[in-house]
């Protein structure tokens, strides 16, 4: 039985790994991407039986969005893609802002908010 467990652990971290790299990969490369391109970039096959899980961990995470078989990574903020739209952003809300959710908004909003 410990075998089964540990086999099983090994499965579902395994999982986790595959998932977490695509998602680095679709956050640092925006965009929607097909199964195909991931399969290049990342070395994992979302059409393989083997890697069903993974497909589904991504199907239901807040952070990508599925279109058919293309994948999207989902910002906390939708809609951000310059430094102006940020600054518009961060002035419209007087409560403020968590600083995670904006160095998440666009591929280089961290830089940005460095130079500010």
């Amino acid at each position: 039985m410990s075998n089964y467990i540990t086999k099983r652990t090994q499965d579902v971290t395994n999982t986790r790994n595959r998932v977490h790299k695509i998602i680095l990969f679709l956050k640092n490369f925006r965009g929607p991407h097909s199964i195909h391109n991931i399969r290049a970039k990342t070395r994992v096959d979302l059409q393989k039986a083997e890697n069903l899980a993974v497909k589904t961990a991504l199907q239901s995470n807040e952070k990508v969005t599925v279109m058919g078989t293309t994948f999207q990574y989902r910002p906390c903020i939708s809609g951000i893609n310059n430094r102006a739209q940020l600054q518009s952003y961060i002035q419209q809300r007087s409560q403020g802002v968590k600083l995670k959710e904006l160095e998440d908004a666009y591929g280089t909003s961290k830089i940005d908010l460095a130079r500010w």
